[in-house]
């Protein structure tokens, strides 16, 4: 799939493959966000609050799954992401747990310029063992193959 707008079509799924989450990426992340909260960084406060091990900043795993997604060639031919919707934190995801992607086109739509259109997709991010941690939508705007019908 090269990502054009004639490329995608609802119904479409499309998986990454896992990748697994390490203490440093947590560590690297609070570092350059400044989000430093006890939670991610102290396994004994984690475990006080009832966690196994200290958590992963849902924030830090949303990149890292449409990271895979570009990975797959999906978003060649994006040209802007416009819009990251109805984002819900299901599960904790701590270091040693690897999560995938799972996208779905729910909806795909023309826009007033004939050389692209928009792309909604439901977006679940799975631990292996299918449970969803996070999910959202995602709207992108991508370029369509020159003078080919888009058929909608």
């Amino acid at each position: 799939m090269e990502g054009y707008l004639e490329d995608w079509h609802v119904g479409d799924r499309y998986q990454t493959y896992p990748r697994v989450i390490t203490g440093t990426d947590v560590d690297l992340f609070t570092s350059l966000t400044g989000i430093r909260a006890p939670l991610f960084l102290n396994e004994e406060y984690a475990r006080e609050l009832g966690f196994k091990t200290r958590i992963t900043p849902g924030l830090l795993i949303m990149p890292l799954a449409i990271g895979g997604l570009y990975q797959l060639g999906l978003f060649d031919n994006l040209i802007a992401w416009m819009g990251f919707d109805k984002v819900k934190f299901n599960a904790s995801v701590c270091p040693g747990d690897a999560v995938r992607s799972v996208i779905e086109v729910i909806q795909k739509r023309e826009t007033k310029r004939e050389d692209r259109g928009l792309i909604i997709c439901k977006l679940m991010i799975q631990k292996e063992n299918n449970e969803t941690v996070s999910e959202g939508e995602l709207t992108f705007l991508c370029r369509r193959k020159s003078g080919e019908d888009c058929s909608l």
